[in-house]
Formats: C-alpha cells, sequence, structure tokens
C-alpha cells in the first residue's frame, strides 16, 4: 500500500490486526465495534488527522493506549 489509500473494513479483517486506531470524538462508537475480540483504541479527531504541533499529543495518546 503506498500513500493514503483507503481501507475497507474487510481488508481489516483480513490484516487480523492486534490493534485497531482510530480517531473519534469522545463518547462516539468507532465503526469497528461490532468486532467481537478486537482492541480498538480510539485518538481524538484533533490528534489523530493533525500534523501540527498536536502530533506530540497523538504520540501519547498512542502509547497510553497501547501500554496502559
Amino acid at each position: 500500500m503506498e500513500g493514503f489509500a483507503t481501507v475497507s473494513a474487510e481488508q481489516v479483517l483480513v490484516w487480523n490486526p492486534d490493534v485497531i486506531v482510530v480517531g473519534g470524538d469522545p463518547g462516539e462508537e468507532p465503526l469497528f465495534k461490532t468486532l467481537k475480540n478486537r482492541r480498538i483504541l480510539v485518538l481524538p479527531v484533533a490528534h489523530f488527522t493533525c500534523a501540527s504541533q498536536y502530533i506530540v499529543e497523538a504520540l501519547r495518546d498512542l502509547v497510553k493506549g497501547l501500554y496502559p
């Protein structure tokens, strides 16, 4: 995969990831919530999609979510 390709839910199932990281607002249920036995890590949208100083916050969120 190169660049910013769109990934379908079916492709995610084929890859069978250990963790799925998505952007969402507090209280929002992620699309993949219906997958059983999956670890879903929801980062705030501002941190997840931003290429600015907030990337540091995104990394902090990611580390906290992966290594609680």
